[in-house]
């Protein structure tokens, strides 16, 4: 593969996440699970512009030939049944475009090309993390305070 292609790679698969959390943000009625799809939505965004800026800084007007209607792949085996197993799916997703781009700044010897590949890694790092919270206030999981700090609290 080639840098251009790589581009082309990166920008549609920015591209299917934005339809993915566009479709998610669509599909479910509870506001705070809505509010988080629609932020990821806008964030995938900023990365397709981001990268279509950084293609034509080392291309120049360059056509820039993508399907700019990616639409996210579903697999059969995976269960969306629900708004748990939607958001492991996303982290997925996630931890997958964090593997690409890593790959993608390994793969380049323009250092400012490599600089951005790794900050997108970061970016898609960011969106599972605050994918994981997501998953933790759903599933009643998150503790925002040290139990141990109720100690003397309570009257028997």
């Amino acid at each position: 593969m080639d840098r251009k292609e790589a581009y082309i790679i990166a920008v549609e698969n920015e591209i299917r996440a934005i339809n993915l959390y566009s479709i998610l943000a669509k599909s479910f009625n509870d506001k705070d699970l809505v509010r988080v799809f629609k932020s990821l939505s806008q964030l995938e965004k900023g990365h397709q512009e981001k990268i279509e800026e950084s293609f034509r800084k080392e291309f120049g007007d360059t056509s820039f030939d993508y399907d700019g209607n990616a639409l996210p792949r579903f697999e059969v085996k995976d269960d969306l049944s629900g708004p748990r197993q939607v958001i492991r799916y996303a982290i997925s997703k996630e931890e997958s475009m964090k593997e690409n781009y890593t790959n993608m700044a390994s793969a380049s010897d323009n250092e400012d090309i490599k600089a951005f590949f790794k900050y997108l890694a970061e970016e898609e790092q960011n969106h599972k993390e605050l994918l994981e919270a997501e998953l933790n206030r759903i599933e009643g999981s998150m503790v925002w305070f040290d139990p141990s700090e109720l100690n003397g609290m309570m009257e028997d």
